[in-house]
């Protein structure tokens, strides 16, 4: 049936599927059932342990169709046992299962995970069995951290229980005072705090409070406790607090900024080369920091304070270094993963801009920070999107490369053993949606963890769980040959914040300038979106090749990443039509997701063709020339068009395809049928163009 908009979200509270239990599956030797004739109790009343409870008997209910009661009472054949201690280590639970009883024991947080890792457990076996044994299970991240999958700063009860259900400990929210979140006003987040903390989630503030005033000021001690202090003690339960540059800058002394924020012009009009204080690493900035630090923790001294280095990543590893010597050593600090890691294509410096799992290795800049944290022993939090999104496409629910998430979470896992890494953030505010990433951190991000060489074997057992075991083959094929796909993707920031943001939806606008009114040609793109820029072009940067330079070798590798995804595609048509009819909804939604960013991939290539086809058309100086230009943009005009078509369903398949929390709807029909309509008005310009490339001077008529 086909979806409306938003309908994904009713498939996104169904938190136990119905489908998971296979009527024939029975009990191996060295495995407990769980029957009807069970209870689950607990002494404990703390209320995430009562959620744990209640969720557990749900799950019977809805997953294995069992009703397994709650409480004492009764002469029960076996007891699921919820026991809160303080004996095990935060974060750890341990399991004991034997013939008659299952006891869960650890802290009431632990114990709401340890919950969860049992009815995964169930899922995996498609029966209500577990293996006999004791375990001890400790997460190698102290945090976990991922904002809403529902809209920004959207956390109904249902979303937080499916946030835990997804392996994560923490949400975070976007703050920008006390009881204030961004786009929602007052926000009553002491109550948030309390319904996360049923869940067994903590809660972290990403701040976007503007605290403008420079360290050094007589009276910097009052402001800064008036704009943070009164933050933590209005909301004393909060775990953390994330501070980003961008979201803080002050007036810095440093002459190497322009000591002014982003947002002032400068006084004559010209551009500065300089960047603003919120990007680059100021002598002053440590001060700045450590006074936000002594704000905060004389008003909470438990509330740990990350900070994002992002917004100067790209600045030397020597002004880095600089500032992280200095670095308050009660501060934890929050690096990306990816970001700035230098891809060459042909020699050709080709930085990642933006969130991308098309780099599974970190990069410098990550590596540089972690280390010199490391030394100095400051935390660290690590930027890692295994939430399974990123803005590689970012109006889908998840990119579906899992031999790519898991080979980047073992290379996290070493440095979490490590102690180099210390807590995950784990999306920004693209979202998250089930996927198989979250199986992957939960089996490579909890101790005892499974290998690398037992990876393969686990992806297709949530391919078998998910789409039946006729189809797990032929879907597990898709997912790796998607993930070898990535070694070929552009992330450069006019794609990420072009056509990778909202797919074959992004405009083709003419260059050719039509204009009798002398104002700046006007580049549109529907809907609430300001993180799109219509109107394609390179955006250069001081460590990348120009454009003219890239875009042929870009042109190149995406047409290989394409044919790599053609046959993922392929792999999953072939595999509809083996499975089961309760599993054929998630293969359509699955065959839907890799259609419509294969569409993606061909926008992006057709929109590289189309830029260079102007430039080569506007620098023309003959009418053949131009004539001839003029041609290959009808013809990739054309393409477009019937690329653009072919995904005109997706987001009625799945509705989630073509949203993103912050921005709505960007790629679904509507705005596919926008564009359609876009096309049409620019093949009349560029029709009229070849019309006026023809025309020849009439000699005036004289009157006789």
């Amino acid at each position: 049936m086909a979806e409306e908009a938003l309908d994904f979200l009713k498939r996104f509270r169904e938190i136990h599927r119905p489908d998971r239990r296979d009527p024939e599956r029975r009990p191996a030797s060295g495995e407990v059932e769980i029957t009807e004739k069970w209870r689950i109790r607990t002494a404990s009343k703390h209320p995430a342990v009562l959620q744990a409870v209640s969720d557990l008997a749900d799950y019977f209910a809805v997953s294995m169709k069992i009703a397994v009661a709650v409480g004492e009472g009764g002469d029960p054949a076996g007891v699921i046992d919820l026991e809160e201690t303080a004996e095990l280590p935060a974060g750890h639970w341990s399991v004991a299962v034997a013939p008659g009883s299952v006891t869960l024991r650890g802290s009431a947080a632990a114990l709401a995970a340890g919950a969860v890792r049992l009815e995964d457990e169930m899922n995996f076996a498609a029966a209500p069995v577990l293996a006999k044994g004791e375990r001890v299970f400790r997460p190698l991240a102290r945090l976990r951290s991922v904002h809403s999958g529902s809209g920004t700063d959207d956390f109904p009860d249902w979303q937080l229980n499916a946030i835990l259900h997804a392996g994560f400990n923490a949400i975070e929210v976007f703050v920008t005072g006390p009881d204030r979140v961004r786009g929602k006003g007052e926000y009553d987040l002491d109550a948030l705090i309390d319904r996360a903390e049923r869940f067994g989630l903590s809660t972290i503030f990403y701040s976007l409070v503007p605290a403008y005033k420079h360290p050094d000021d007589p009276d910097a001690d009052q402001f800064f406790d008036r704009v943070f202090g009164e933050l933590v003690r209005r909301h004393p339960k909060v775990r953390a607090i994330g501070l980003v540059g961008e979201s803080l800058e002050f007036p810095s002394k440093d002459p190497a900024t322009t000591g002014r924020s982003r947002r002032e012009l400068p006084p004559d009009g010209f551009p500065d080369p300089r960047p603003s204080p919120g990007w680059y690493p100021c002598s002053d900035y440590p001060c700045y920091l450590a006074a936000v630090e002594r704000a905060v923790h004389r008003a909470a001294s438990g509330v740990e304070i990350f900070f994002s280095t992002y917004n100067w990543g790209y600045q030397s590893l020597e002004a880095r270094s600089r500032f992280l010597e200095a670095y308050p050593p009660r501060l934890s600090l929050w690096v990306p993963w990816e970001l700035f890691k230098m891809h060459s294509r042909k020699g050709l410096p080709s930085p990642v801009m933006d969130y991308t799992i098309s780099e599974v290795e970190p990069g410098g800049f990550f590596v540089s920070e972690m280390e010199i944290a490391a030394r100095r022993g400051i935390p660290l939090r690590a930027f890692t999107n295994f939430a399974g999104s990123t803005w590689d496409v970012g109006c889908v629910p998840f990119i579906p490369v899992p031999h790519r998430w898991a080979a980047r979470m073992l290379l996290a896992q070493r440095f979490l053993r490590e102690g180099k890494i210390e807590a995950l953030y784990e999306n920004h505010h693209y979202g998250w949606s089930p996927n198989p990433a979250l199986d992957l951190g939960k089996a490579l991000l909890v101790e005892p963890a499974i290998s690398s060489e037992e990876v393969p074997a686990l992806i297709r057992r949530i391919a078998r769980r998910d789409y039946g075991e006729a189809a797990a083959d032929r879907v597990a094929a898709a997912w790796e040959t998607w993930s070898r796909a990535m070694d070929f993707y552009v992330a450069s920031n006019e794609d990420q914040y072009g056509p990778w943001r909202v797919g074959s939806a992004y405009p083709f606008y003419f260059k050719g300038h039509f204009t009798r009114t002398m104002m700046p040609r006007n580049c549109f793109f529907p809907g609430k979106v300001g993180i799109v820029n219509p109107d394609y072009e390179p955006c250069e940067n001081s460590g990348q090749a120009p454009g003219a330079l890239r875009y042929p070798l870009e042109i190149a590798d995406l047409r290989k990443m394409l044919e790599l995804w053609e046959r993922g595609v392929a792999e999953v048509e072939a595999a509809l039509a083996l499975m089961a009819p309760e599993r054929r909804g998630a293969g359509e939604r699955l065959y839907a997701l890799g259609r419509f960013i294969r569409g993606a991939v061909r926008t992006t290539i057709n929109i590289k063709e189309w830029y260079l086809a102007n430039m080569r058309l506007l620098a023309s100086s003959s009418r053949e020339e131009i004539l001839g230009h003029l041609t290959e943009l009808d013809r990739l005009l054309d393409r477009e068009e019937e690329n653009t078509r072919s995904v005109l369903d997706c987001s009625g398949i799945d509705s989630r395809i073509g949203w993103e929390p912050t921005m709505g709807y960007v790629a679904d029909r509507d705005h596919l049928n926008w564009k359609l309509r876009q096309l049409a008005v620019t093949r009349g310009e560029v029709a009229e163009y070849r019309r006026i490339t023809g025309l020849q001077v009439v000699p005036e008529r004289r009157e006789p």
